[in-house]
């Protein structure tokens, strides 16, 4: 993570005038460790671009995984509708 936040600041300074930092000081990352935890990780992270004023909805923003551009089973994994390894369909 510190090699990529060191060369996009690089580059970014380098062709902007922006001063001020463009990163937190620290990147945290966490283990995900159920199901409803990764769920909520996902459903969190496609919110960013609404939050962040990109989009009106999470779907809009062409890089998101919400995104029906992407071939992925995420829409069918948050509704439930996707056995989990053991086979139930339970999304708690």
């Amino acid at each position: 993570m510190h090699r990529i936040k060191r060369g996009s600041s690089f580059l970014i300074r380098r062709t902007s005038d922006l001063t001020h930092p463009l990163w937190e000081r620290r990147y945290f990352d966490r283990p995900v460790v159920s199901e409803s935890q990764l769920r909520s990780t996902v459903r969190y992270v496609e919110g960013n671009p609404v939050r962040a004023g990109l989009a009106e909805e999470a779907a809009e923003f062409p890089f998101s995984s919400a995104s029906p551009q992407w071939d992925t089973d995420l829409a069918a994994y948050l509704n439930g509708e996707l056995a989990w390894r053991d086979g139930s369909r339970d999304a708690s």
